[in-house]
């Protein structure tokens, strides 16, 4: 009975702690790689502040506000237009696949395999998908953002696991690994 009751505090706990972010050296200065929750992250770099699928359950405090919102998919751990709403300034710019478009303000859209210059940063989408299952990647997402920074190049996964390629049940697209392996 007591391990019932004990469950859901340490669950809380869980929740609450979040890894600190990773540093990696590039031109123009550290790339900081700040992990929230499950698909949610905040990359900053020579003065641009980038969320990546912002969601609520992921707790923004004594964050800057983004000057880009990157949605990499259309289910609800990576696409939460509340929390955009809420994260955003008023000149966030958004970009995000065209199936998840019609549920944004104002979005720049991205296709797989295209780059986007937005706020001097180039954003490449690339196409991901489940290897064990052999899917095709799908259109709905853009599974797999690179913020190109001058000659640095910083990647954003769907996921903020350190694990080496995983896989994410619900969206069921293989994720990379971040910057660390020891964690």
């Amino acid at each position: 009975m007591r391990t019932f009751l004990l469950a859901p505090v340490f669950l809380a706990l869980a929740a609450l702690s979040v890894p600190p972010p990773d540093k990696i050296p590039a031109t123009g200065g550290d790339i900081t790689i700040q992990p929230l929750n499950h698909a949610t992250l905040q990359i900053t770099w020579s003065g641009h502040v980038i969320n990546v699928d912002p969601v609520g359950q992921a707790d923004y405090t004594g964050l800057a506000a983004p000057d880009i919102v990157l949605v990499t998919d259309i289910h609800g751990d990576h696409l939460d237009p509340a929390a955009i709403a809420k994260v955003k300034k008023a000149t966030t710019k958004i970009v995000a696949p065209s199936a998840a478009a019609a549920k944004l303000e104002n979005p720049i859209v991205i296709a797989n395999g295209e780059t986007k210059t937005v706020d001097g940063i180039s954003i490449t989408a690339v196409p991901m998908y489940n290897l064990t299952r052999g899917r095709p990647p799908a259109s709905s997402s853009m599974t797999r953002d690179a913020a190109t920074a001058t000659s640095s190049r910083s990647a954003a996964s769907e996921s903020t696991s350190r694990a080496t390629p995983k896989a994410c049940r619900r969206c069921a697209r293989s994720r990379p690994s971040t910057s660390r392996s020891s964690r």
